[in-house]
């Protein structure tokens, strides 16, 4: 639900660390009666701290289209996995939704149907698999790729059995329900079994089992640019990059479900979006050393290691660190500087995704004592 935060300071406040919806109250135009749209998955749909998520971007785009007073994001939560509920993009959007970090399909069987009822959603776009999956490996380790083999295939049989359980449960809670599912697109999925799951998804979504009056679309995702740390800078999370991709993706499959939303041509995917997160270090001058504090501005924005550049204004002479983990290393002191100017920036990195250049910290060190 849209949300103005000007209006809710106080509630706010008290709420922000239970994780609950505070929502946006609703305008003239979106009163009467808006799309209600639930988004469920994990963390690729509920991003963590330091992310704009793709739900961001979609959001997005339908003001862009000036239909996003007439949709409404619901779902029991509103922030994402973290500790700070910080979105890139800040938190006056409609952040609605309900995804559930490391969940699994069967871990939601027993819940969609209860939350469907409780929220009432039109659309309802439902982007899960990925862990059930994931899950072949860690269970079972130590095992080859042909030993696992199997093991996936029996969980492709298991998920699809798991989508027509959920599915049925949706329904029974609201059966004009128009929905939503993705393909799998994680390379840490082998790519045959990611091919079978995703045609026989397809399949699932096409057969006349599925009720004429509540369609099922699947989202178009699958594809080789999946491979690139472009897109994916773990192999299972989106970059900014991935979730233009995502976004565009979906809000395509949302269209035609439900195609009065996207009047215009749908432009949310980028080629190569910069991950922008403000790094805001501590910085302090002791006996002609600097020393740089940035392990709150690294959590704050989930980042993993960080690199500091350091530049001497007067000899133009300039330096740059390694990459250290936030976890064994979370300041830098620099040698010991001549009195001078000093100019510094620091730059982030989670997993293989760095992130844009900081601002330029200036620096005076002056002679000891």
């Amino acid at each position: 639900m849209k949300a103005n935060l000007l209006t809710v300071g106080a509630l706010a406040a008290a709420l922000v660390l239970t994780g609950v919806s505070l929502g946006r109250p609703a305008t003239a135009a979106s009163a009467a009666n808006p799309t209600r749209i639930m988004l469920a998955g994990d963390s690729i749909t509920s991003g963590i701290d330091g992310d704009y998520t793709w739900r961001y971007r979609l959001d997005q785009e339908l003001d862009r289209q000036r239909t996003g007073d007439r949709v409404d994001f619901v779902g029991p939560l509103v922030r994402p996995r973290g500790s700070y509920w910080h979105y890139l993009g800040g938190r006056d959007w409609d952040s609605d939704h309900n995804a559930t970090t490391g969940t699994e399909l069967d871990d939601q069987l027993t819940q969609i149907g209860p939350q469907v009822e409780t929220y009432q959603p039109d659309i309802l776009v439902s982007y899960l698999g990925t862990n059930d999956f994931l899950d072949v490996p860690r269970s079972n380790p130590g095992r080859s790729q042909a030993e696992l083999l199997p093991l996936y295939q029996a969980r492709t049989e298991r998920v699809l059995a798991d989508w027509k359980s959920y599915l049925n449960a949706v329904r029974a809670a609201r059966p004009t329900i128009k929905i939503v599912l993705g393909e799998l697109v994680s390379p840490k999925i082998p790519q045959s079994i990611r091919d079978t799951y995703n045609a026989r998804l397809q399949e699932l979504a096409g057969t006349t089992w599925f009720a004429l009056g509540s369609p099922v679309e699947i989202a178009q995702l699958a594809g080789n640019i999946w491979s690139s740390s472009r897109y994916l800078y773990d192999t299972v999370h989106p970059t900014p990059t991935g979730e233009t991709y995502l976004a565009q993706r979906f809000a395509e499959a949302i269209r035609s479900v439900e195609d009065v939303l996207f009047p215009a041509p749908i432009e949310i995917e980028r080629p190569n979006v910069a991950w922008d997160p403000a790094l805001r270090p501590r910085i302090s001058v002791s006996g002609q050393r600097i020393q740089v504090g940035y392990a709150y501005t690294a959590r704050f924005s989930s980042i993993r290691s960080m690199r500091v550049r350091l530049g001497d204004a007067r000899t133009g002479k300039v330096s740059l660190g390694p990459f250290r983990t936030i976890a064994t290393a979370s300041t830098w002191t620099s040698a010991r500087l001549r009195p001078g100017t000093y100019r510094i920036r620091l730059q982030g990195k989670r997993v293989y995704m760095a992130s844009t250049w900081s601002q330029v910290y200036t620096v005076r060190v002056t002679k000891a004592g």
